[in-house]
């Protein structure tokens, strides 16, 4: 994936952005306990409005099948395989983390939550409308 236009935003005109890596799949026919791929992305940010140049390097790892199960949300109930993953993103430091997530066939992410190295819940999102 090459450079990527930041819009008009004001405080990013300038910025240029960089994305190389592999992106994780999910499979077409999980099963429970099922080990799947990680994989690798380095984001190289830069340009006028960022003198200095910032890289960061997230690696997806330890990503299996947990469940095949039902989840519902404000916009209805989906059958869904959760995914867990252990994430690292290394800039000046190390920041690991823990994400699950429950996907949807045909629909993709119905919610997701992400934990800090100790377990604790930092944020989580979740589908609430589908407009077609």
């Amino acid at each position: 994936i090459g450079g990527m236009n930041m819009g008009n935003n004001p405080t990013m005109q300038g910025m240029e952005m960089d994305i190389e890596g592999g992106f994780v799949s999910i499979p077409s026919n999980p099963s429970v306990g099922q080990e799947l791929e990680g994989g690798d992305m380095t984001v190289n940010m830069g340009g006028a409005s960022m003198p200095m140049a910032m890289k960061f390097v997230t690696t997806i790892s330890n990503r299996k099948v947990d469940a095949i199960e039902d989840i519902t949300t404000s916009a209805g109930t989906f059958k869904c395989v959760k995914i867990s993953e252990d994430v690292e993103v290394k800039t000046i430091m190390k920041v690991k983390s823990k994400t699950i997530t429950w996907f949807a066939k045909g629909v993709g992410m119905v919610r997701s939550e992400t934990y800090n190295h100790k377990g604790k819940l930092m944020g989580s999102s979740e589908l609430t409308k589908i407009s077609k």
